[in-house]
């Protein structure tokens, strides 16, 4: 089991019977999730009207963020990434994404993420939290107080 799976879950899969199901269903699906899952209306939608992007990216956000509540990461990396095609200027996406790749120890994608925040809005702070959390967690410990510094 430990060779179909990727690094990142391997400590997890045996401390959390719901992240270890989600793990291996990702891992069969080549972490495309299961073909017309339990979000597959959200996924494959493709709304052209504002106010339908609008309201089909704050349903996507309301279930990453119960997908995160329950630790369900790659899930929630899934929805924030639907969610940021649909609207690729919202900070928030990207520093929500980057906080899913940090915990699960994907660093490099975490910082990308970050620093794609706080591109897009120099006066969030928490995109420069998340930088620095990202950094930290990498090891990078002057570039993490520099990106803490810079959002006071």
């Amino acid at each position: 089991m430990g060779s179909v799976l990727a690094a990142p879950f391997v400590d997890f899969v045996y401390f959390c019977p719901l992240y270890r199901h989600t793990v291996l269903t990702m891992a069969m699906f080549n972490n495309s999730g299961l073909p017309g899952g339990i979000h597959g209306d959200v996924l494959n939608a493709t709304p052209t009207e504002p106010d339908d992007v609008a309201r089909l990216v704050e349903e996507i956000k309301g279930r990453a963020k119960n997908s995160i509540k329950y630790g369900n990461f790659p899930e929630s990396i899934q929805l924030y990434t639907k969610a940021i095609e649909l609207l690729p200027t919202n900070a928030i996406l990207y520093a929500n994404r980057s906080m899913c790749h940090c915990t699960m120890g994907s660093t490099d994608s975490a910082v990308k993420d970050a620093e794609k925040a706080t591109e897009l809005d120099p006066s969030y702070p928490k995109g420069y939290y998340r930088l620095g959390s990202a950094h930290f967690k990498a090891g990078n410990y002057v570039e993490a107080k520099a990106s803490l510094e810079k959002g006071l």
